[in-house]
């Protein structure tokens, strides 16, 4: 239960309670003035609270432990990381539990690792038509050549303003500019850690190798080549993922550990797989997707995160190395979505979860909505993928904006 303190709180003395994931070991009910609540007690020592806090648990008269000490109107609780089985007043008693229970989320909790891939990012990120800003725009021009193939460094003219990771696009000139010839992107990148003092960007990855080397300026009197980072969402409702061992009772072992690293996809994938968009509510179907046409199928390793495998220089599962520290800048805000389920985890079982879930497929619905992602050609300066065929007309604007 991962537990911080209200700031319109009543104590100042609860106000210095760690905020932290709080790991329960028991459970039990509390009649205190005839008020029935939920008392959940936790493996951490009031001893080894800061020592307000220890003050404040006993300003009321009440001993250390005293379960009439009400303290509930100064805590909040962040119900994303509570879980608990289900209970009844005024007894307690566990519903539909079972063994297997305590397994149920976890695959909502691994799903939570992918995001934090700049690879995943990169590839299924929502792209906002204007690049990222923070006060001012990160835009500037290439300083010196690139090679896409080998340069795990770029430089260019000013990094102040670029987030410390994210993904990058390079284009021929500036892309705001009025030419007598547009703009072209060249490639996009994604980078890992940036430095000021030599403006450049650091771990830089999944370029495209078949432009070679770019020269710092266009031909001609279009200018020098220009950067800009790209402004992604966070927002991920038109993935879905299918892992290759889907129990979730305890007992998933990546099908004996024979489908870690390989899904079992049949192909051609087209030929192969129908795929449907279903109400699970009523079972309704509510259309059918072409494979290539309106949604795509990738087939994806658990043992080896593109991007955690290029930034540690070694193999990397989905689990434990994140490279993503920006999941959603939308408003400029920088955010750190934390670390893998490796590290934040109490649990065991929601750990190494190439060894349980095993390889995964990821079903990519951005052609379907139209959505300005990589996979659908998206890029900056654009509101969607580009031009979507509707028999015999096309459109241009997202899915969700007609």
């Amino acid at each position: 239960m991962y537990v911080e303190v209200n700031s319109a709180g009543s104590s100042a003395g609860i106000g210095d309670l760690p905020k932290q994931v709080y790991e329960s070991s028991a459970i039990e009910s509390n009649s205190y003035t005839s008020n029935k609540r939920i008392v959940i007690t936790t493996t951490t020592n009031i001893t080894d609270l800061p020592s307000s806090v220890q003050s404040a648990l006993t300003s009321g008269g009440g001993a250390v432990g005293d379960l009439t000490t009400d303290y509930g109107d100064c805590m909040e609780a962040d119900l994303a990381y509570l879980s608990f089985p289900k209970i009844t007043l005024p007894n307690i008693y566990n519903v539909n539990v079972g063994n297997g229970y305590v397994y149920r989320d976890s695959h909502a909790r691994w799903i939570r690792d992918l995001p934090q891939s700049l690879w995943f990012q990169k590839t299924f990120g929502i792209i906002d038509k204007d690049a990222y800003t923070k006060g001012v725009k990160a835009k500037t021009t290439l300083a010196s050549s690139f090679n896409t193939a080998s340069d795990s460094s770029i430089g260019l003219t000013d990094v102040s303003f670029f987030p410390y990771s994210g993904v990058c696009e390079i284009w021929s000139h500036d892309p705001d500019a009025n030419t007598a010839e547009p703009a072209e992107m060249l490639t996009s990148f994604a980078y890992s850690g940036k430095d000021i003092t030599n403006n450049e960007l650091d771990n830089v990855m999944f370029a495209d190798t078949t432009k070679g080397t770019i020269s710092t300026t266009a031909p001609g009197s279009l200018g020098s080549r220009h950067v800009l980072a790209r402004n992604i969402s966070g927002d991920y409702k038109h993935m879905f993922v299918l892992w290759a061992d889907m129990r979730n009772d305890g007992s998933a072992d990546a099908d004996g550990g024979t489908r870690k690293e390989d899904f079992g996809l049949i192909y051609p994938v087209a030929q192969n797989y129908k795929v449907s968009v279903v109400w699970a509510e009523t079972g309704q179907r509510f259309a059918d997707l072409k494979v290539g046409q309106d949604c795509e199928i990738w087939a994806i390793s658990a043992e080896n995160d593109p991007a955690g495998s290029a930034v540690a220089g070694s193999t990397k599962t989905w689990s434990e190395y994140p490279t993503a520290t920006l999941l959603e800048y939308t408003d400029g805000n920088e955010r750190v979505p934390g670390k893998r389920s490796n590290d934040t985890e109490l649990h065991t079982h929601l750990k190494n979860w190439e060894d349980k879930a095993g390889a995964f497929i990821l079903v990519d619905l951005s052609k379907f909505f139209n959505l300005n992602t990589e996979s659908n050609n998206g890029r900056i300066g654009q509101s969607s993928g580009g031009s979507k065929p509707w028999d015999n007309c096309s459109s241009t604007k997202p899915e969700h904006q007609r």
